[in-house]
């Protein structure tokens, strides 16, 4: 995908959303009932760089449950104890994403949020090299029983997210259905640094793109696909951000969907704008999301073109 112009605006209260999450750690729901898999029946073996899971940190499960299930139509299992919940988020009946409950404090105009997990084959071998490349290690390497290994980093940037070796082996490499995770992009101070240190913590190989309406974008290839786009939106004062895409047949339908269901667009889908096929939206507890159409006919990791075209 290629950023169309963005206003100022815009622009800073994205990265203001974004840059303010503060992620709940995991290490203390290690202990709770096995986890569910992200993978179920067909799997494939695992692809260091693919994006195979995000997980909802919200302050109200059910207003969550109720605007994702009217937008995306996703369904959702509660999993875990009474104590500590897990919501399991299905989208056609396939292992999409997971949510839990995390209290707002006191002041906190963010209540929920979003953390993509990309797939590495060795947890600690990237927490290792992520910290040598300058990040932080917001959660050290730990197992979670049913679902693999788990550790959440800051890039040095203070983008944040989260590294997963599945235990079930990742999902199928094909291109994603509607309501599926499509892409994942990160929006940078500097395009070159965080390249360099994606490439060094996953093992990406590189592929700058030139500039889209001035911006520098570059994307994050693995396996002989590009996985993620990084847009440089230069020094801000603010830390950089991750922001995921979910696949849509209609833009406008959903844009429709999203504020009947208690959302807000905080980029509407313009012409200006990844050409009107796309937009950025964010959930009644706060969380941005992107939003984008893909052309039908697409079918597999071998005939998907980058995502950006």
């Amino acid at each position: 995908m290629k950023p169309g112009r963005v206003s100022a605006s815009c622009g800073s209260r994205f990265h203001l959303l974004l840059a303010t999450i503060a992620i709940m750690m995991l290490a203390g729901c290690a202990t709770n009932p096995p986890w569910p898999a992200i993978a179920e029946g067909e799997t494939t073996a695992d692809t260091p760089g693919r994006w195979i899971w995000a997980e909802l940190f919200t302050s109200d499960v059910a207003e969550a449950k109720a605007f994702y299930g009217s937008v995306f139509g996703w369904q959702f299992e509660t999993r875990g104890t009474r104590e500590k919940p897990y919501i399991l988020i299905r989208n056609q009946g396939h292992p999409v994403a997971g949510m839990l409950r995390h209290p707002a404090a006191d002041g906190d105009a963010l209540r929920s949020r979003w953390v993509g997990l990309v797939s590495v084959g060795d947890v600690d071998a990237a927490s290792d090299k992520a910290r040598n490349a300058g990040a932080s290690i917001l959660l050290e390497p730990v197992d979670l029983p049913g679902r693999g290994r788990v550790a959440l980093v800051e890039d040095p940037e203070g983008a944040r997210f989260g590294l997963l070796a599945s235990g079930s082996g990742d999902p199928p490499d094909v291109m994603p259905d509607e309501g599926s995770w499509l892409w994942h992009e990160l929006w940078a101070n500097s395009a070159s640094s965080a390249a360099d240190f994606y490439r060094q913590t996953v093992g990406y190989s590189i592929k700058p793109t030139g500039r889209a309406r001035g911006k520098i974008e570059q994307h994050l290839v693995s396996g002989g696909f590009p996985r993620a786009g990084i847009i440089e939106y230069g020094a801000s004062g603010l830390p950089s951000a991750w922001l995921h895409y979910v696949r849509v047949k209609d833009i406008h339908a959903t844009v429709e969907l999203v504020t009947q269901a208690g959302g807000s667009v905080l980029i509407a889908p313009t012409r200006e704008f990844r050409k009107g096929r796309a937009a950025v939206i964010v959930d009644p507890m706060g969380a941005p999301l992107g939003i984008a159409e893909w052309p039908e006919g697409i079918s597999s990791a071998a005939s998907r073109p980058p995502p950006h075209r």
